[in-house]
């Protein structure tokens, strides 16, 4: 049976684990034998705000103009992407459009990122699929809440949404608990999308990258001047340089690759001595890649709990761990790679369920 399925993710957002997900997703589909898998271009003006270049070159001072330039070829590489990697549907803008356009699909896989965080998609009820749809085409794979608890209010609300959906999976252990002890509702847990895919096949569309120097990949989503501050000590110590790949003028002194393409941002992964990272996604191409990495768990928009739950899934801290940083100095990376493969066997095991497949 030919099944036709459309994800629906942040696939829009100017960010690299945004985007590398959504394409990680559609080639593990596509590995189980769905032939016909395409990501839906919704657009949600929230997720998009990043791509808007209005108020930055005026008002913002030197800082403003550097990052005006910036994001005007960070947008061209991305679309450039998209366009070539996620094989996109045509263009959606309301719910009436996505609702008319989700007729044509066998299946609507909902996920991964946080796309449960209406602090993220301004409250749209499109990623919850609460829309004019068969139920039964209902699905998410590794969907996020990106906050450990559910405000009481919105606990009946999200009950509701998420009670239509005929299979439902998450990414965090928090998020689990969310929905079986909060919600009354059965899900199981699953990895990110990029994590399905072994070294070697992101390795596969990487644009190397050849340093004279050893260097420190900083990536930090939000900026965080603690973090830069450890990079620069450590860097001083240790004769290296610093990169900064994420898209922050905030210290003019390091060298800046945030406007990178995202297969030249896997490059620097790669290619990096270490990276200092509070971001989720930093945090899981450090796993992949195997890097000696330091994560940042505290930062402006609180506790990192995702990257917290993955480094716990991986070995590298307790299940409990509160602390507010982590080195993985030390990991057992066979170890961890043993773990990986067993989750990529358990979410293949639930993409077949899902699909009807076995």
């Amino acid at each position: 049976m030919k099944r036709k399925v459309g994800i629906l993710t942040y696939h829009d957002a100017l960010n690299y684990g945004a985007v590398l997900q959504a394409y990680a997703l559609r080639k593990s589909l596509r590995k189980i034998g769905v032939s016909d898998v395409e990501v839906i271009d919704y657009k949600n003006s929230e997720v998009m705000s990043a791509a808007n270049l209005k108020g930055l070159l005026f008002g913002g001072g030197i800082k403003g103009i550097l990052l005006f330039f910036s994001r005007i070829g960070v947008v061209f590489r991305f679309k450039q992407f998209r366009t070539k990697r996620l094989h996109l549907s045509k263009e959606l803008k309301t719910q009436e459009e996505f609702e008319d356009y989700v007729k044509e699909l066998d299946y609507v896989v909902v996920g991964s990122d946080q796309v449960w965080n209406e602090k993220w998609n301004n409250c749209d009820e499109v990623f919850f699929l609460n829309a004019k749809m068969d139920n039964k085409k209902k699905c998410s794979y590794a969907a996020s809440f990106g906050f450990e608890k559910l405000e009481e209010d919105k606990i009946a609300i999200y009950q509701k949404r998420l009670s239509e959906f005929a299979y439902l999976s998450v990414r965090e252990n928090s998020a689990k608990d969310i929905v079986e002890n909060t919600l009354g509702l059965t899900c199981k847990q699953h990895v990110d999308p990029v994590l399905l895919l072994d070294k070697e096949e992101w390795e596969k569309i990487e644009v190397d990258v050849k340093p004279k120097k050893p260097y420190i990949l900083l990536y930090l989503v939000p900026y965080q001047k603690e973090a830069v501050e450890y990079a620069v000590k450590i860097a001083k110590e240790k004769g290296m340089k610093i990169v900064m790949g994420s898209r922050s003028f905030k210290n003019l002194n390091l060298k800046h690759a945030g406007n990178s393409s995202p297969q030249k941002f896997l490059g620097l992964i790669k290619n990096a001595d270490m990276i200092v990272t509070n971001s989720f996604h930093g945090t899981a191409f450090s796993v992949i890649f195997e890097k000696k990495a330091v994560v940042m768990l505290n930062n402006s928009r609180g506790y990192n709990v995702r990257s917290r739950d993955l480094l716990a899934m991986c070995g590298i801290v307790e299940d409990d761990y509160k602390g507010e940083l982590v080195k993985t100095d030390n990991v057992d990376w066979p170890h961890v790679k043993q773990i990986l493969k067993k989750e990529q066997n358990r979410s293949k095991e639930y993409m077949k369920e899902m699909f009807d497949m076995n």
